[in-house]
């Protein structure tokens, strides 16, 4: 059985050159990020271009099984539920994610759903609306330009045990674990349990000098945990 992270790149992979940039991705997104989801207690569901209820609509909505149990899928209440782990904003291989971070778009969502998971494929970065304020959070990047990126596919996709796969597995599944306030202990131990699998990763794929990243994430999102705890009654 292959690596969820596999399939994704591999389909990415197959429709590159025939597709439309932004759009013809939401698939094979939409499938890891449920495959992710579906590893989660509560499970998390994304739900592709969820219905606009004040805020315009954005590329995807991630849902817990615990919201959408309540309702049907034809009841009006769904259509106004905020995504309980906050919403996805999906752009173009080609363009970096720092062009569009700090966009009015961006920031609406923010306001509205509390936090958004931006992506052009490449690149993950979440980010939380904490005190009145946007607070950046973690970041994933697999390649920094589209040619590095369709260049790596060809490693990554054909190794379906690639510890790459693992580190991209374990921040999608922190991602999707953030709410805007870690509230039980037991969410604090799943986000530290992932970041010791991805520690792991990393001394797989380099050995020397691979830990920095992973001190250095872990401490800021400490950081924005403690902000979150603190900055809500």
């Amino acid at each position: 059985m292959s690596h969820p992270v596999a399939d994704y790149l591999n389909e990415l992979y197959t429709i590159s050159g025939v597709s439309v940039p932004e759009t013809s991705g939401y698939p094979a997104l939409s499938k890891l990020l449920n495959a992710v989801g579906e590893s989660l207690k509560p499970k998390i569901s994304t739900v592709i271009n969820p219905a606009n209820n004040g805020a315009g609509i954005p590329d995807g909505g991630l849902y817990s099984a615990k919201e959408l149990k309540k309702y049907g899928p034809d009841e009006e209440p769904l259509l106004k539920l905020k995504p309980e782990r906050g919403v996805i904003e999906v752009k173009p291989l080609s363009l970096d994610l720092a062009a569009f971070e700090s966009s009015a778009q961006v920031r609406g969502y923010l306001e509205h759903y509390g936090q958004i998971l931006l992506t052009n494929y490449r690149a993950f970065a979440l980010w939380s609306w904490v005190g009145g304020k946007a607070v950046r959070g973690e970041h994933l990047l697999i390649a920094g330009n589209e040619k590095e990126f369709w260049n790596k596919l060809h490693t990554l996709r054909n190794d379906p045990k690639h510890p790459e796969h693992e580190r991209i597995w374990q921040f999608l599944r922190r991602a999707l674990l953030s709410t805007a306030r870690i509230a039980t202990p037991q969410d604090l131990a799943a986000f530290l349990a992932s970041y010791a699998r991805e520690a792991r990763a990393r001394i797989v794929i380099a050995p020397i000098g691979t830990l920095e990243p992973v001190k250095k994430a872990l401490t800021n999102a400490m950081t924005v945990m403690s902000v979150r705890v603190f900055a809500q009654p």
